[in-house]
């Protein structure tokens, strides 16, 4: 998946730039996902790049934006980049689950506007979304949702406060999106949720010993 985010900023007193924190590692229906964010760049609204610093903390990763002459100015950001492992499987559907603008923001956000471009040949007729605005764990629905050819538009319809955040959860039928295999779901799997699953491969690892090395079944066919 390729996103290009598109933020102005409205800085009063002066700054050296904006700090842009992507969740990529979240819990759904009680399982772990992990995301693979990479290929970052940022520009400046002529589209000349700017410095950036792209490290990963804790459940996100943060991309660091010096921004020149944000002094008393408004000023608009380029963030694109590519996100691998964004579909799920929820419910027989492959469900892209995207917390837009993340948790991290201290300051309110006016408004958010989100386009998602759906796989052409795919009706829109079968394809089922939501979102939600507000803190971590609330699911208000301060949002309004717009159709038109193979596009899905999002638009919140009040301002987030500090700490508030935009999620949207896109599904579309079986087959629509070319995902990965089932092989590569496995290995994702198992990667996310080592903790749930080690306690099976160690069952697993005990059971192997114990009919390799039970004497008891020692010389019986």
């Amino acid at each position: 998946m390729r996103v290009r985010e598109s933020i102005t900023i409205d800085f009063r007193g002066s700054h050296q730039g904006i700090f842009r924190t992507i969740p990529v590692r979240y819990e759904r229906r009680g399982l772990a996902v992990t995301l693979h964010l990479d290929d970052v760049h940022v520009f400046d609204e002529n589209v000349r790049p700017l410095r950036t610093e792209v490290s990963r903390v804790g459940r996100a990763v943060r991309v660091h934006v010096w921004i020149p002459g944000a002094q008393n100015t408004t000023k608009t950001v380029i963030i694109t980049y590519r996100v691998r492992r964004a579909l799920i499987d929820v419910d027989g559907r492959e469900e892209l689950f995207w917390n837009v603008t993340g948790t991290d923001w201290d300051v309110p956000i006016k408004q958010v506007e989100v386009v998602v471009s759906s796989p052409p040949g795919n009706s829109l007729d079968r394809v089922v979304s939501t979102a939600y605005t507000g803190a971590p764990g609330t699911s208000d629905s301060g949002y309004t949702e717009d159709r038109a050819d193979t596009f899905l538009t999002f638009r919140t319809t009040r301002p987030l406060r500090p700490r508030e955040g935009f999620t949207i959860a896109v599904g579309w039928p079986p087959g629509a999106i070319r995902g990965p295999s089932v092989l590569q779901n496995a290995r994702s799997f198992v990667g996310d949720n080592w903790p749930l699953v080690l306690p099976f491969l160690a069952l697993g690892g005990v059971l192997l010993v114990w009919r390799l090395y039970d004497p008891d079944s020692a010389g019986k066919p």
